[in-house]
C-alpha cells in the first residue's frame, strides 16, 4: 500500500505556507499582505511553534504548527469586509460571505471534518474541541455577521445580537477568552492596539452590558 496515498485519503488536505496574498502555496512562512480577494480563499493563522510528539492530532512531514494554548488569551483584529462574489464556479450563499473562525488547532491539521475511509474520527470535533465563528456573515452579501458556538453537547448555538458588517471602513474587534466564557466585541475606533494590556484593561473589555449591541457572551464551561 502506497502509504502517501493512504495518508492523504484518511486524513483530507494538508496545510502549507501560502503567499502573500494568501491564494497560493508557498514554500515557507512570508508575511501576509493583508486582502483576501473572495470569501472564497481561507488562510490558517497559527504561532510559529511546530508540532513536535506532544502535539496533538498532527501530520507528520507536513506544514503543522501549535495554535496558542490557555483559558485565558484575547486576539485584536482590525478588518473590513468589502462586498466581492465569487469568481469561482461556487455563486451560491457562501459568496460574497467573509468570516473570522477560531477552532482547536487540531482541526486544520489533519481533516478538517468528517471521519477517515475507515469512519473514524481523524479530528477533535469527536471530543467536543468545536469551533467559535466570532464574525460571520451567514449568506450572500449579508450585511449582519453573528457570533455562534459549535461545540458538542448542550454548548451550541448563537447569540441573539447581530455586528454590521464593515464596508468601506477598518472595524477594530476583540476576541477574548476569559474561562469559562468567550467575549467578542466591536472596539471605539481610537482603540490602542498596544504590544502589552493590563488585567484591568482586559476586565473592562470583559465586563458585560446585556443592553450593548456590540458585544456577545459565550459560556463554554463543562
Amino acid at each position: 500500500m502506497d502509504f502517501e496515498a493512504d495518508m492523504s485519503s484518511a486524513f483530507g488536505n494538508s496545510l502549507s505556507y501560502v503567499t502573500p496574498r494568501g491564494d497560493e502555496v508557498a514554500a515557507e512562512s512570508q508575511p501576509f499582505e493583508g486582502t483576501l480577494k473572495t470569501s472564497e480563499n481561507e488562510i490558517v493563522v497559527l504561532s510559529d511553534k511546530e508540532c513536535d510528539t506532544d502535539c496533538p492530532y498532527w501530520r507528520p512531514d507536513a506544514t503543522s504548527h501549535y495554535g496558542w494554548s490557555g483559558s485565558s488569551k484575547a486576539f485584536f483584529i482590525e478588518f473590513q469586509m468589502d462586498h466581492y462574489d465569487n469568481v469561482g464556479t461556487d455563486q451560491g450563499l457562501l459568496s460574497d460571505a467573509p468570516a473570522y473562525w477560531f477552532l482547536n488547532a487540531a482541526i486544520p491539521r489533519i481533516l478538517q471534518y468528517g471521519n477517515d475511509r475507515n469512519n473514524v474520527p481523524c479530528s477533535c470535533w469527536s471530543t467536543g474541541c468545536g469551533e467559535f465563528d466570532a464574525f460571520e456573515l451567514l449568506s450572500k452579501g449579508a450585511e449582519r455577521a453573528k457570533s455562534t458556538i459549535h461545540r458538542q453537547g448542550n454548548l451550541e448555538g448563537g447569540d441573539s445580537n447581530y455586528f454590521s458588517r464593515p464596508v468601506g471602513k477598518k472595524m477594530k474587534f476583540a476576541v477574548v477568552w476569559h474561562y469559562p466564557h468567550i467575549t467578542a466585541l466591536v472596539l471605539d475606533d481610537d482603540f490602542d492596539f498596544s504590544e502589552s494590556m493590563s488585567n484591568d484593561a482586559i476586565q473592562k473589555l470583559v465586563a458585560y452590558d446585556p443592553d450593548s449591541w456590540v458585544h456577545s457572551l459565550y459560556a463554554i464551561g463543562d
